[in-house]
């Protein structure tokens, strides 16, 4: 077997790193956003977004179910090579 722990680590430390990632830049978005667009236009925003929300979190828990596996089964077999 080829594959050590130190490149399993480096795998999980690497998904964590860019879902950490995607979340700063999301908050730097809405950050830089908020003063510029005017607030009626920030409030449909949050409107939209609430109702994108409300669509898609019954199938949020599925999804992250399908993503985790998925994402095991990226670290598992890049592991073996």
């Amino acid at each position: 077997m080829r594959g050590s722990i130190g490149g399993v680590l480096t795998r999980v430390i690497t998904v964590i790193a860019v879902l950490a990632l995607v979340g700063i830049t999301l908050k730097l978005i809405v950050a830089i956003l908020t003063p510029i667009l005017p607030a009626q236009f920030m409030a449909a925003l949050s409107a939209g977004e609430s109702q994108l929300y409300g669509l898609v979190a019954p199938a949020i828990a599925p999804i992250g179910a399908l993503a985790i596996l998925a994402l095991l089964v990226w670290i598992i077999t890049s592991s073996r090579r």
